[in-house]
């Protein structure tokens, strides 16, 4: 790590925490941070083993419109999909995007969320 500065990870204010969580734990992601079972304190890390990054996209390819997006890769986006339909959460049929990637959107305690199988 030295001298260099890195990303860490992404702070996340979500007003369903436990929805949200729900949703990590749907998908497989470990606990990285925390105790997921706490009633007072609400606050817990995820993440997974491949590590992290941002990606930056002009507005004018959004159709004008800011958004922060969390996208988590998966090795099965439409058993992901599966999973988080049958967990009762809305989110529309994968489709492969221009980028390459099987992708959906979706959003979750006022937070945009991704699926993606690169």
């Amino acid at each position: 790590m030295g001298d260099q500065p890195f990303l860490s990870h992404v702070f996340i204010a979500s007003d369903d925490f436990f929805a949200t969580r729900k949703m990590f734990e749907v998908l497989g992601l470990d606990l990285l941070l925390g105790d997921p079972d706490a009633t007072e304190s609400q606050y817990v890390r995820y993440g997974g083993k491949q590590g992290f990054h941002a990606g930056l996209e002009s507005t004018m390819v959004t159709e004008g419109r800011p958004y922060i997006e969390l996208n988590i890769n998966v090795p099965d986006v439409d058993a992901a999909h599966a999973a988080l339909t049958r967990a009762g959460f809305d989110v529309p049929a994968p489709v492969v995007e221009d980028w390459g990637a099987k992708h959906a959107s979706f959003h979750v305690g006022g937070i945009r969320i991704g699926i993606a199988q690169d």
